[in-house]
């Protein structure tokens, strides 16, 4: 599941939204705005995720989509 701000957040929308199915995906308020100026941030599975740019975040949810991935397989 990934949460982002669609003020705030200052990522690619569209490639998250690709690395995800629909119903997990959310572009709202995540109430973790404050204090991340000029930093990309959102939740991915659960866990605030804060980074440089928008291409770490994206980077950031494939690895950690992809280990959750692994581990439900295991």
């Amino acid at each position: 599941m990934i949460k982002v701000c669609e003020h705030c957040s200052n990522v690619n929308y569209t490639e998250l939204k690709a690395l995800v199915e629909e119903d997990q995906f959310s572009i709202k308020c995540i109430g973790h705005c404050e204090g991340h100026d000029g930093k990309s941030f959102g939740f991915i599975d659960g866990e605030l995720v804060i980074v440089e740019s928008p291409e770490a975040f994206t980077a950031a949810a494939r690895e950690k989509l992809h280990l959750a991935t692994l581990e439900s397989r295991s």
